[in-house]
């Protein structure tokens, strides 16, 4: 076996040490692998050469096999993984976390962008481990990954592109495929840390063709709530006061995730459950509003949502709400499955009109909405976050509601007797289409729509399909009108392409369609976008008539 002198040796380390990054002089944490930089992209071509060194120099293999160098902040992994997987797991990159900067800027993203409308965890006890690094309350692996891709779609890209991605679904499909596979791998056993991540990863839905999406997630996450009571009051059982609050929302996080879902994509509702064993409703005592650690706002470079009270309180009232509404729109989508079932079966089965309550819920729920919560347009672009922050979870909760009122009417047109009773106006239905159009060009505008979920792509669907045939079918001023409309969905279709991929494919779509408008739409309709339409919807678009 050929013998390395002292000097070789130590000339080796010297390459490891440059190509790797052992020491990180900026938070003196250890890395075993490399660091996702900018100046590490153009050395990506070399990572053969970084495992050989890897190995030689015996860096993550023990006597007991091969063991993966990690932050302190992540708690370590179970000691009954197969060295097999370790090192599959160590290729795929799972190992690897950001370098600070970005790691800091992705935290920030969640924590004005993401976790005010799904409070999944604790931010204090997740966000302070991994800014200290010290090792004392380490953090899952998982979590932390699905925390990482869940921020992805709101950290700025400057930043995107110092971490050595050249677009911003690159640094997502990253992130989403390292918590995937760590899920896939039975790495994290902790249950509850398990749906926390999974309801996170329900943002990713760029692949349609791939089976673990959202509503797989959203399953997985019901089998493991229900498996650990996770439906189950709270307040009966020993827990701390701490956990159950996190209990407490993290029912709710599912419940109106489950909810809004359906809705937006026109899917089945994941569990079926009975108001009876439905949880008391989300309240403020649930939410830790009040001040958080110096330390961890000194490391985010300032943060309003940590630093305004006020904001904290108003964006967990929005939570509450929302989690009204969801309570209405599930009974809305009960009727609208049960229907559907039974269309299918050829038989025409009407229940005692919980879609006609259902409505009226929801002209109360809006009608008692709280003042600081209603959507209003903004006069003036000069806007600070917080008053972005409101304005969006205002425009959000408004967009809902209209989409609940435009979904009952839409499968109102289907021959089922306990829904067509909900049928609107067509200058109703138009009006919803006008309102709804005109809130998301105003969030355009303000730079501001791109903060919106990506399921809003699928509420542009019918929007956009309905203004089509209405341009075709129109002369004069209505069909400026609807030209009008169309265009300024477009738009806001352009500025969520940058963020979602899944916008571009409907953009395409509908560009084609507006070409072929006045011979009739009957250009090839993706799986995608058919599945966001009625058959009512469907037919009117085939034969050109709505």
């Amino acid at each position: 076996m050929y013998e390395v002198s002292l000097y070789e040796e130590i000339m080796l380390r010297a390459c490891y040490d440059s190509a790797v990054g052992i020491q990180c002089e900026t938070e003196g944490e250890y890395r075993g692998g490399m660091a996702e930089d900018s100046q590490v992209h153009l050395t990506k071509p070399l990572d053969n050469l970084v495992t050989e060194l890897h190995d030689f120099l015996g860096l993550g293999h023990s006597s007991l096999g091969f063991v993966p160098v990690l932050p302190q902040f992540v708690q370590s992994l179970p000691g009954n993984v197969p060295e097999e997987d370790m090192e599959y797991l160590e290729i795929k990159g799972v190992f690897r976390v950001p370098d600070i900067i970005l790691r800091h800027e992705l935290l920030k993203a969640f924590v004005e962008n993401v976790y005010p409308f799904l409070p999944v965890l604790d931010l204090e006890s997740f966000i302070l481990p991994i800014i200290l690094n010290d090792g004392a309350q380490p953090v899952s692996l998982l979590l932390f990954h699905a925390v990482m891709f869940s921020a992805t779609a709101f950290v700025e890209l400057k930043h995107i592109h110092n971490a050595g991605y050249e677009t911003r679904k690159e640094l997502r499909e990253a992130y989403y495929l390292k918590a995937r596979t760590l899920y896939d791998f039975d790495i994290e056993r902790d249950r509850v840390v398990l749906i926390q991540a999974l309801l996170l990863m329900t943002y990713w839905h760029e692949s349609p063709e791939n089976p673990k999406d959202s509503q797989h997630w959203l399953n997985v996450c019901w089998s493991l709530g229900v498996s650990i009571g996770l439906d189950c009051d709270p307040s009966t059982s020993p827990m701390t006061p701490q956990r159950q609050k996190i209990w407490k929302r993290l029912w709710w996080c599912l419940y109106t995730r489950d909810t809004l879902l359906a809705l937006n994509l026109r899917r089945p509702l994941c569990y079926g459950q009975d108001d009876d064993s439905q949880l008391p409703l989300v309240s403020l005592e649930d939410f830790n509003i009040g001040y958080h650690s110096t330390k961890i706002i000194t490391a985010l470079g300032g943060c309003d949502f940590l630093l305004n009270i006020q904001l904290q309180r108003q964006l967990a009232m929005g939570f509450i709400e929302k989690a009204k509404i969801s309570m209405l729109i599930y009974r809305a989508l009960l009727v609208r499955d049960h229907q559907e079932k039974h269309r299918r079966q050829g038989s025409l089965e009407s229940s005692k009109d919980p879609g006609w309550e259902a409505l009226q819920g929801l002209q109360a729920w809006c009608e008692e909405l709280p003042v600081e919560l209603q959507y209003a347009p903004l006069q003036s672009d000069n806007l600070d976050h917080a008053t972005k922050l409101l304005h969006i979870q205002r425009a959000w909760m408004r967009v809902i509601f209209l989409a609940t009122i435009g979904t009952l009417h839409r499968e109102s047109q289907s021959p089922s007797p306990s829904l067509q009773v909900l049928s609107l106006s067509g200058v109703q239905y138009e009006n919803i289409i006008r309102e709804t159009s005109s809130i998301l060009q105003d969030l355009n505008h303000l730079g501001l729509v791109q903060y919106l979920p990506t399921t809003t792509v699928a509420l542009l669907v019918p929007v956009l399909a309905r203004q089509v045939l209405r341009f075709k079918d129109s002369t004069g001023c209505v069909g400026i009108e609807a030209f009008e409309g169309f265009y300024q969905g477009m738009r806001v279709l352009g500025t969520f392409g940058e963020v979602y991929p899944s916008a571009v494919t409907v953009q395409r779509f509908f560009e084609g369609a507006l070409r072929s408008a006045k011979q009739g739409p009957n250009i090839s309709m993706p799986s995608a976008i058919r599945n966001l339409l009625t058959e009512e919807e469907q037919t009117n678009w085939r034969f050109g008539d709505i």
